[in-house]
């Protein structure tokens, strides 16, 4: 009777440490999601400071034009300020 409730005891021992093995790669994948979703704002951020700090205002024909070579615009014909017209 011992024999089996300690063998019972030591099943469930294995099956709970086996369970929080299974926990582990799915909690350490959520921590990497929630660090790449932070350092994906993070970039947008700063690629929105760098733009407004980078770019260049000029008058030309009584009108203000942005020249800035921004990826985002290139399918526009290479700068912002084709995006802005």
């Amino acid at each position: 009777m011992r024999a089996r409730r300690e063998a019972r005891e030591r099943i469930e021992r294995e099956a709970v440490r086996k369970t929080e093995l299974l926990k582990a790669p799915a909690l350490t994948a959520l921590t990497a999601l929630t660090a790449l979703t932070a350092l994906t704002a993070l970039t947008a951020l700063t690629a929105l400071t760098a733009l407004t700090a980078l770019t260049a205002l000029t008058a030309r024909d009584g009108r203000v034009s942005i020249a800035l070579d921004y990826p985002v615009a290139r399918h526009e014909g290479g700068t912002l300020e084709a995006v802005l017209k």
